[in-house]
């Protein structure tokens, strides 16, 4: 039989990919796809072996191949486990790069752009002070969006407004899959909407990891102050007069807010301000949090391995006792609900506090 090829492209990740084919996968129990597949061939290690048998040339990159690496939901939890500080993240997405190459472009739905209602007084032509939802957060948590502009209203920011073009597709599923000629086009045209404001509230933990990561890679710096939701609400909060929320509260980390962004202390403060007791730590926090599969792409593409990630999440909260599971990410929000049933209430964060602020009254 003829020897397969080697895969010039992957030769510049030789040394990363040696690391890995020769570990004994120390990383394994820290990868949620390894844990809820229960596969080697889903670990961290299997895949990056994987990649390193088609740089050598000892396998021919294929389409099994192509698929076996798109089930890494690049969350991060092997890049930050590694010992070697190994970049497992990064190679894998480059290999998945590659095989859009040789291949093409994965097969999958289409993108819809999801419904925007102008809200009254919150839609301006060229917002200076823009809210990026993301487009799954309009599609499938459109109250996280209302109870953000309610607390604008109550503790008197008037500025920050939807715009044109805050239903665009801001690439994230083509860039995780690879198909980085289709991210770029996206891309650009949500540069172009977005360039025009001086200040950004992106809500999408994967939206804010690709404007404020991703997309200055590809030449495409926003001129804007970026922040996330919870940096946007610190010091608005501040002032504000709560009625603290009761019950125990647990808070889940979500992987692209935290171990891509570095977001650890914001979500931490806007909680402790407004609930009656101490903040409930989950097992896996910060680093080492779990990821719920949450992010478009594995919901799309391996929806039974990402409720089986979801579920793991909840047992950890059920665990410590929490009755209700926080997250600030709208994609979390969704996936957790969904496996929780009757376990657990999941709540974003933003609607918490809005229940906590109070428009008029003395704080408790």
């Amino acid at each position: 039989m003829a020897r397969a090829q080697s895969d010039a492209p992957l030769a510049a990740y030789a040394h990363e990919l040696t690391l890995c084919a020769y570990c004994p996968s120390l990383c394994r129990d820290e990868c949620p796809v390894a844990e809820a597949d229960s596969r080697d061939t889903s670990t961290p290690w299997g895949l990056m072996s994987l990649a390193d048998h088609v740089r050598r040339g000892a396998i021919e990159l294929t389409d099994d191949v192509a698929d076996a690496w798109a089930r890494c939901v690049g969350c991060g939890a092997c890049t930050a486990a590694c010992g070697h500080d190994n970049d497992v993240t990064g190679v894998l997405l480059a290999a998945r790069s590659v095989a859009v190459q040789r291949l093409g472009p994965p097969s999958g739905a289409a993108f819809e752009p999801p419904e925007v209602t102008e809200r009254a007084g919150r839609w301006e032509a060229q917002p200076k002070f823009a809210l990026v939802p993301g487009p799954e957060v309009l599609r499938n948590a459109p109250a996280a969006v209302d109870a953000l502009f309610d607390l604008c209203d109550i503790l008197d920011e008037p500025s920050l407004s939807l715009g044109p073009g805050v239903e665009l597709d801001l690439g994230y599923a083509a860039w995780h899959s690879g198909d980085h000629a289709q991210f770029a086009r996206q891309a650009a045209r949500v540069h172009q909407h977005l360039n025009t404001a001086s200040r950004i509230v992106v809500m999408s933990a994967e939206a804010l990891h690709l404007l404020r990561n991703v997309y200055p890679e590809f030449g495409l710096r926003l001129d804007a102050e970026v922040m996330h939701t919870t940096e946007f609400l610190v010091p608005l909060l501040s002032g504000a007069v709560v009625q603290r929320v009761s019950g125990r509260v647990a808070y889940h980390d979500a992987c692209h807010l935290s171990r891509h962004l570095g977001v650890y202390d914001e979500p931490r403060q806007l909680l402790e301000r407004v609930l009656t007791g101490r903040l409930t730590e989950l097992p896996k926090a910060g680093d080492r949090t779990r990821c719920c599969g949450g992010t478009g792409c594995a919901v799309n593409r391996q929806p039974a391995t990402a409720a089986t990630m979801a579920s793991e999440v909840i047992a950890l909260a059920v665990d410590v006792g929490a009755e209700t599971l926080v997250s600030f990410s709208p994609e979390c929000v969704v996936s957790l609900r969904a496996a929780a049933g009757d376990r657990i209430a999941v709540e974003h964060g933003v609607g918490l506090i809005r229940q906590a602020v109070q428009s008029t009254g003395s704080e408790t």
